[in-house]
């Protein structure tokens, strides 16, 4: 997909592959998501001297919400400019071997399965990784299903912003994660 990705503070927009038939669940990301690009909109978002703004590109696969950074690779900007400044071509070589992450026709991460499975990869602390063993997946589970495209952008949210960010001038996020009307 060539694509510029959106800027603006505290918006997520994302490119991703989701499950056609679920077939390892429905809840918690159990039948997978492969985050193809994403890029939190703010310029500036950091938390210390971690940078989570604009410059920083995520993409790979997601399996369980608590752990859906796990497997997760970032490629930084160094440049001086933002994701969101020019449109790039992102994309996926996905094979029962591995998922490999391309932006520009490079390669920028790579996320192969360890002899039991992508799922060995995850901490034992990952809710789904039993079932999905035993579900008899192949080894790339659950990634070895139909998958469909999804272009889109969160505004906010409960997961993609940590309650400890700071936007531009020190400003904190708005609003809190755990908060009623997060």
């Amino acid at each position: 997909i060539r694509a510029k990705l959106p800027q603006g503070d505290w918006l997520y927009p994302e490119i991703m592959l989701e499950p056609f038939l679920k077939k390892y669940g429905n809840t918690n990301f159990a039948s997978g998501v492969l985050k193809i690009a994403a890029a939190r909109g703010n310029k500036e978002l950091n938390s210390g001297p971690q940078d989570y703004g604009n410059k920083v590109l995520y993409g790979g696969p997601v399996m369980d919400f608590d752990c859906r950074n796990e497997l997760l690779k970032k490629n930084v900007l160094t440049n001086g400019r933002m994701w969101g400044d020019d449109y790039h071509e992102y994309s996926l070589r996905w094979s029962p071997d591995r998922i490999i992450l391309l932006v520009d026709g490079v390669e920028w991460a790579r996320v192969e399965p360890a002899a039991s499975g992508l799922a060995g990869r995850l901490p034992r602390s990952c809710n789904h990784v039993p079932r999905m063993l035993l579900a008899g997946g192949t080894r790339i589970a659950p990634f070895d299903d139909s998958f469909y495209i999804t272009l889109g952008i969160s505004a906010g949210g409960i997961s993609e912003f940590e309650d400890n960010l700071t936007s531009k001038n020190g400003w904190p996020k708005p609003w809190s994660n755990g908060a009623r009307k997060a």
